[in-house]
């Protein structure tokens, strides 16, 4: 599956790709993201309490964390 639908031209996989990226990225599909995000956000702030002065690295580490959550999900449904 191509993930640059943007340099692809027009026809079905272009428009397969744009379908599957839009189901789990408009405004709607947010809130099942919700989950992953929470337990993020709960293990870096205790982070960020405990050594505020690393913020910059705790950000780093715990941002990323609900990437996987949403890949799968992509992932899956294209399968």
């Amino acid at each position: 599956m191509k993930w640059e639908f943007n340099f692809i031209s027009y026809n079905a996989i272009w428009r397969r790709c744009r379908r599957t990226f839009h189901n789990y990225f408009h405004p709607g599909a947010v809130p099942q993201y919700q989950p992953s995000h929470l337990r993020a956000a709960r293990k870096c702030l205790p982070k960020l309490l405990e050594d505020p002065t690393n913020f910059r690295v705790h950000i780093r580490r715990y941002a990323p964390t609900p990437i996987p959550f949403i890949l799968q999900c992509v992932l899956t449904s294209i399968i």
